[in-house]
Order: C-alpha cells, then sequence, then structure tokens
C-alpha cells in the first residue's frame, strides 16, 4: 500500500468523522429547537391572562369645597361593569372622596364628591447620612426657595382605581365593539399616536365631555383623568402583551360649575396575537 492511498483513506476517514459530528450537531439543534417550540407554547399558553383597568385621577394645587367632578365610566359589557366594580371594590388612595355612578345625558359618568379637599403645603430636604441621600420633611420656616436641596409639594392628588380579570381574549384592535369603551364616543376619527411606535398600533380621538363643580382661588389648577385599559399578557422568556387604552383628561383653572369638552383619545392593537 502506497502512502497516496494511506493518506487517501486517512482524509475519507476525517470526512466521515466531520460528517458524522456535523449530523448530530444538526440533530442536536433540531432537537433543542424543537423542545424550545414547545415549551414556549407551553409557556404562552399556561401565563397567557386578561384584565381591565379602570382608574380615576384628581390632581389639584388648591383647596377645593363642596367638589364635585363628573369623570366618563366605561361601558358595560357582559359580564364586565368596570363602573359598578370601582364603586365595589375600587382602590381609593390619598382619600376623602366618596363616589358613585350617576347616569347623564352624556352618558354614565363617575361622581366624585368631597365637602373639602384641602392642600397642605409639604417641605423637604434632601440629605445625606451615612453616605445615603434622604428625604426628609422639614417646617415651612425651615424652608429656603432658593435652596436646591429643598422641595415644596404643593399638590393634593387622589386616586380610583379598579382592576378586573376575565376568562377571555379581550378585542384590542375594534375594542368599540364589545369592549369597555368610555362612551358616548362622538365624531370618532383617526388619529396620529402620541409617541412613535410600531405599525400595529392606531389611534383614534373623539368629542367627549367632563362636569365639574368647586369653590376655589382663581389660582388654582385642578388636572382630572380617566382612563380605561384592556391588556393580554403572556410570559415567553419574558413578559409581552396586547393592549388597547382610552383616555379622557382635562385641565381646569379656578372655580367651575359646567361641563368643559374634551377631546378623549383611544389607543388599538390592530395585530393581536391568536389566544391559545
Amino acid at each position: 500500500m502506497t502512502d497516496e492511498t494511506t493518506g487517501s483513506r486517512l482524509v475519507d476517514n476525517w470526512r466521515r468523522v466531520a460528517l458524522g459530528i456535523v449530523l448530530a450537531l444538526v440533530v442536536l439543534l433540531a432537537v433543542v429547537f424543537g423542545a424550545m417550540w414547545l415549551y414556549s407554547g407551553h409557556l404562552y399558553r399556561t401565563s397567557y391572562e386578561s384584565e381591565y383597568t379602570y382608574e380615576v385621577t384628581l390632581s389639584t394645587n388648591g383647596t377645593l369645597t363642596n367638589a364635585t367632578v363628573y369623570l366618563p365610566v366605561p361601558d358595560a359589557t357582559d359580564g364586565t361593569d368596570l363602573g359598578a366594580a370601582a364603586v365595589e371594590t375600587g382602590t381609593n388612595r390619598s382619600g376623602p372622596l366618596t363616589y358613585e355612578v350617576v347616569e347623564t345625558d352624556r352618558g354614565p359618568m363617575l361622581a366624585l364628591s368631597a365637602a373639602e379637599l384641602r392642600v397642605t403645603p409639604e417641605y423637604y430636604e434632601f440629605v445625606e447620612r451615612d453616605g445615603r441621600g434622604e428625604r426628609v420633611e422639614i417646617s415651612e420656616d425651615e424652608y429656603e426657595p432658593g435652596n436646591p436641596s429643598m422641595v415644596v409639594n404643593d399638590t393634593r392628588n387622589v386616586r380610583v382605581e379598579v382592576t378586573v380579570p376575565v376568562d377571555r381574549s379581550i378585542d384590542t384592535a375594534t375594542p368599540w365593539d364589545d369592549e369597555p369603551v368610555f362612551g358616548p364616543q362622538v365624531d370618532r376619527r383617526p388619529t396620529a399616536c402620541d409617541t412613535p411606535g410600531p405599525d400595529r398600533i392606531e389611534c383614534y380621538e373623539y368629542d367627549s365631555a367632563v362636569y365639574a363643580s368647586y369653590d376655589t382661588d382663581a389660582d388654582t389648577e385642578v388636572y382630572a383623568s380617566a382612563t380605561v385599559h384592556g391588556t393580554n399578557s403572556w410570559w415567553v422568556f419574558g413578559w409581552s402583551a396586547d393592549e388597547y387604552r382610552d383616555d379622557v383628561t382635562v385641565t381646569l383653572d379656578g372655580p367651575q360649575d359646567d361641563w368643559t369638552g374634551v377631546t378623549g383619545t383611544l389607543q388599538t392593537d390592530v395585530d393581536q396575537r391568536e389566544p391559545p
């Protein structure tokens, strides 16, 4: 046997070994990716959940007396009445507020009421203790307006919030068909979204109204908002979701005693993932 023949056989043997290794790696990768695909499907099915959240916020930089504010309530749908849920189980943060759902000629509203919503300024200073920064409360006499390490909180914020889970997938593409949104949405029309996003996100605006009645100083500014969003979420090596979001916000100056026209915004996700 010549050296040339022996060398040729060695090359053939190495080729067979290399081919075997490559085939083994291909099979291994196929098994790994197949297992990952099956496990991803399992994670998707077992983590998929849907829920609605309705929240109302009221913020003022001046004391309000004899205050009543009406903000939109989502339309009740089969099995989901977020207005009733807010009254029965909603979390009232930083009260005191009473709230109830009332019917008006502009649709159902959540009526927020308080004999007095007092704003008491709170003063703070940022100090360093044991190598760490801390915020400590100080008195009004200690507060120095020009001192950058001192701040004053001269607003009062109240919020009502409720979350209701549902055992079905939520329609995030056309929520006005069967999902809880604020109504009536007069002259709903397409509009540019406030922030850039993927093409699957589409935005609309519509005409709505809120009612406010209270006594306060002329320079008082009140911010009020109502938001409802329906979310489908799942975990596959990280959380993902599709969602619709309906918002009505208004800023009011001085005393109030009437309805105010506002523009509501509705954001939808038209590329909703197929539910499990």
